[in-house]
């Protein structure tokens, strides 16, 4: 077994494979910043692709203004920012909220900015610390 960078080829055959095992998620097409095989006897039998996403963080005053216009500068914030993020590549945002703001706030993100919430649980890991 060997380790190694992926090239083109060797993401397009973890594509097949990813097909193949009909994983229920679509695989990255955009967005790849790197990519590792492990290579058994030649063959492609597992990957690990790093795709490009954001973590957008926000702070408010949440006494300045009124509700609705607090709220419009949350919408005017996503649009500036959404246009730069695709511009660099990236196809994907994050937002995490605290548990007393995601019930009110994120149902908000998803009812009338297109957010949605995922199904899957979510872990991290600091890479630069």
């Amino acid at each position: 077994m060997t380790v190694g960078a992926a090239s083109a080829d060797d993401v397009a055959e973890l594509e097949a494979l990813h097909g193949h095992l009909q994983e229920p998620f679509p695989f990255p097409r955009a967005g790849i910043a790197d990519a590792v095989v492990v290579r058994d006897g030649g063959a492609v039998v597992a990957g690990a692709v790093a795709v490009r996403a954001v973590e957008i963080v926000m702070v408010m005053d949440h006494g300045w203004a009124t509700p609705a216009r607090r709220w419009a500068a949350v919408k005017a914030m996503q649009e500036k920012l959404e246009a730069a993020v695709v511009a660099s590549g990236v196809d994907c945002a994050y937002v995490w909220l605290e548990p007393r703001r995601a019930r009110g706030f994120g149902r908000k993100l998803m009812e009338r900015l297109g957010w949605s919430r995922p199904v899957w649980d979510c872990y991290q890991r600091k890479v630069n610390v």
